[in-house]
């Protein structure tokens, strides 16, 4: 158990430290707030791409869009 929690902590430090990382400056956007605008573009602009993704791709919606925007903002 404690493997998979070791295992689970390590892969969530190195993708918030990609997402941290700014695109153009400090105050600038970051990589983790970028990816997060360009998969709720999708979701909200191309619905039938979205909704070809395998698992994911039932969840696609206005709403979860905006839910991935708050959390860009909140998490990044």
């Amino acid at each position: 158990m404690s493997q998979i929690k070791a295992t689970v902590q390590n892969a969530s430090n190195k993708l918030y430290t990609v997402g941290g990382k700014h695109i153009a400056g400090q105050h600038s956007l970051t990589t983790g707030e970028a990816i997060c605008v360009v998969i709720a573009g999708i979701m909200i602009f191309a619905p039938t791409l979205f909704k070809k993704i395998p698992l994911v791709g039932k969840y696609a919606s206005v709403t979860a869009a905006f839910i991935i925007l708050i959390l860009a903002l909140v998490i990044w």
